[in-house]
């Protein structure tokens, strides 16, 4: 199974997409931003590769997703995994500044399965082509 990379400094939104998707069978981690930059140079060296799928959270603090959202898609090795934003209604603007740097889907709060997991289970179908 592959491996779902939660970051977000909200442990709200990072235990209810825990509690989404591991519900549906899938393997979530959630990382901090120090956890990030190490998984980076993982990635960079070749280790945890396992990881197919981001999940960056922009409603806790914009700015820093934006970031977290540029170190993933500028990685050597990281560049290529679908980084979805988990985002409110309310935030169309850091939406819409994800996606210039590298956001490739949405996940809309309040997380539900009917529409959550179906949203993350075509990105990692698209990741990784059968």
């Amino acid at each position: 199974m592959t491996l779902i990379s939660v970051v977000s400094n909200c442990k709200e939104t990072a235990r209810q997409l825990e509690t989404v998707l591991q519900d549906r069978g899938h393997v979530v981690r959630s990382i901090t931003d120090s956890q990030l930059r190490d998984a980076q140079r993982s990635f960079d060296q070749g280790g945890d590769m396992e990881t197919g799928l981001f999940v960056v959270d922009v409603d806790c603090d914009p700015i820093e997703a934006t970031d977290r959202i540029r170190t993933i898609s500028e990685g050597a090795s990281t560049a290529a995994l679908p980084v979805l934003v988990a985002a409110s209604a309310d935030s169309e603007r850091e939406i819409a500044r994800a996606c210039a740097f590298g956001a490739t889907g949405l996940l809309r709060k309040p997380f539900r399965t009917v529409e959550t997991v179906p949203d993350t289970e075509r990105a990692l179908a698209a990741a990784s082509p059968a």
